[in-house]
């Protein structure tokens, strides 16, 4: 089976910064979240074709829009709750709390970005075949 070329990582790692840029945009991120997601779905199936072979570069872009994903996720969910909890005056806290965590998320991703490091996966993959096992 083929393996991620160089070209194709750097291709993959333009992506990343695309959807990093989308994100930050804030007005564009639900488009940046579904790219993510779309970019995981393709990259676990690759993982998991019989015979593929393992790559760092594979499981360090993903890890990227991994971590772009679940602080999307996080982030709308803390939204919603603001927004429900604004009559109370505790949404201006949780709404305080979501801006500070979505920066520190974006600047903590481009850093590790920057210095060719993956980021821990929020999810461990599990191919069909591996569970069978």
């Amino acid at each position: 089976m083929p393996t991620m070329t160089n070209r194709q990582t750097l291709l993959s790692l333009s992506g990343v910064w695309i959807t990093y840029l989308l994100h930050a945009l804030i007005i564009t991120a639900p488009i940046a979240a579904l790219i993510n997601a779309l970019c995981i779905r393709e990259y676990k199936r690759h993982w998991c074709e019989p015979g593929a072979q393992h790559n760092d570069g594979l499981l360090y872009v993903t890890s990227h829009h991994q971590w772009m994903l679940t602080t999307f996720i996080t982030v709308f969910i803390m939204v919603m709750v603001t927004i429900g909890a604004l009559t109370s005056g505790l949404g201006i806290f949780v709404g305080l709390a979501a801006a500070v965590w979505w920066v520190y998320r974006m600047i903590k991703g481009v850093a590790e970005l920057v210095h060719h490091r993956a980021l821990p996966l929020a999810v461990e993959w599990r191919c069909e075949a591996e569970k069978a096992v």
